[in-house]
């Protein structure tokens, strides 16, 4: 059972690694394009046609991947007036039950998100350069569902921390 666990943990690793990876890449060719557009625009008059729809959608694809980060980091938005007045062990409560419902919602996110996908592919919208629309907005029920699994990941880890009496 350990090997398993030590397993779990390595691969969650190596997720998180590679998930900051690509956020960085897409954060540096985001500020990279943003910048070439400006010296083209500037210098040149000219600009890149489809640099301006790439920008949009990878400003959308940063935010949703920062968003899943600082889930796993526990620094998304919070609102916490009822814990500071609860004691540990019901604050522990509260967070678990408040990540639960969190990650209930995000499910509801994900089957919206899908839906939204669906009917891009029957539209046949194009993004830029040919690109459906459907493809970029693959980024939705992935990082919904991201979202989703580390606030059930912290729900049942605080859930089970409530239940055998400990605080976080």
């Amino acid at each position: 059972m350990r090997g398993l666990g030590r397993f779990s943990k390595q691969s969650l690793w190596i997720f998180d690694k590679l998930e900051y990876l690509v956020l960085v890449f897409l954060f540096t060719v985001m500020v990279g394009l943003a910048f070439l557009q400006i010296v083209l625009r500037i210098f040149f008059a000219t600009g890149i046609m489809w640099g301006d729809p790439l920008l949009r959608h990878l400003v959308l694809w940063v935010a949703l991947l920062g968003a899943t980060m600082a889930t796993k980091e526990g620094k998304h938005i919070n609102i916490d007036v009822i814990s500071k007045l609860l004691p540990d062990r019901g604050k522990t409560t509260v967070q678990a039950l408040t990540d639960l419902f969190s990650s209930s919602i995000c499910v509801f996110l994900i089957h919206a998100s899908l839906k939204f996908i669906r009917d891009e592919l029957q539209a046949g919208a194009l993004a830029f350069l040919k690109i459906p629309v459907w493809t970029v907005a693959v980024i939705f029920p992935v990082a919904f569902g991201l979202i989703a699994l580390r606030f059930a990941i912290s729900g049942f880890r605080n859930g089970t921390m409530a239940i055998r009496g400990r605080a976080r």
